[in-house]
């Protein structure tokens, strides 16, 4: 069975997900038939076995996706908000999927500014395995997400060589760069790397997903209106020492991510 603190399904939360806080059930743990059935090293397959009808918000993953607006003839970005909504890479997909009408749900769907920016991050190493760079990408998101405007999303999309994207498909997280080929899967004994991070110096790449609904984005000018507002919302975020002071109060308050 799993060392350290596996991951193991919770029905009890209302979210319904796959957790290691090292809190399992005795019922789970106690019978080594019981470990097999219910503890897990790789979330994944913990997801897929016990929740296979919301491997996505099992998994947690935040990354914006295309689906279709209820009943409309549109489709719209963001986190699934159902179990059975079907999620697409890009607007074209999910209109052309999902709406009859191609050309009507293409224009008339809310649009979406994006961008990247990165910062370097001290003390911070870079992840030697898929799941510590999903845990390490969370902890930030979290930290930044109530600062931020209403309708902007901050994701990670990479943190030193290694590339964090979004498994449409499966809902699950997938890494490249220098992790290229992994599986999403961590082992709680010489799996994940314990090392002392300080000195290290690491670029953080984010991913800003800004709706355009208020402000229309029906030109160059009212586009680069949005992305100057939004830009400098974010400079000033950074540069007053709010996001640093955001992460470690996170820090202070979460459970320990192993970097």
């Amino acid at each position: 069975p799993p060392t350290g603190s596996p991951y193991y399904p919770d029905w009890i939360s209302t979210s319904q997900v796959c957790i290691n806080d090292g809190l399992t059930p005795a019922y789970m743990k106690e019978l080594q038939q019981q470990q097999a059935n219910y503890l897990y090293m790789d979330k994944q397959e913990c997801c897929e076995t016990h929740f296979s009808w919301r491997v996505r918000q099992c998994m947690g993953n935040d990354e914006p996706v295309y689906y279709r607006d209820g009943s409309s003839s549109t489709c719209v970005k963001g986190e699934t908000r159902d179990d059975y909504d079907i999620a697409f890479d890009t607007l074209e997909e999910c209109c052309e999927e999902q709406v009859w009408d191609l050309y009507g749900c293409m224009q008339d769907s809310p649009k979406y500014l994006e961008f990247e920016f990165s910062i370097e991050f001290a003390d911070l190493s870079e992840p030697t395995n898929c799941q510590n760079a999903d845990a390490i990408a969370k902890r930030l998101q979290d930290a930044m997400a109530p600062a931020m405007s209403s309708g902007t999303e901050v994701l990670v999309v990479g943190i030193g060589a290694v590339t964090i994207d979004n498994d449409v498909a499966l809902g699950t997280t997938q890494c490249g760069g220098s992790l290229s080929g992994q599986s999403y899967q961590g082992d709680f004994s010489l799996g994940v790397d314990y090392s002392d991070p300080s000195g290290d110096v690491t670029v953080v790449t984010f991913r800003v997903f800004k709706d355009c609904s208020s402000s229309g984005c029906t030109s160059d000018q009212s586009i680069q209106s949005l992305y100057d507002e939004t830009w400098q919302s974010l400079e000033t975020y950074v540069d007053s020492g709010s996001m640093e002071q955001d992460i470690l109060d996170s820090v202070n308050t979460s459970p320990a991510v192993p970097q």
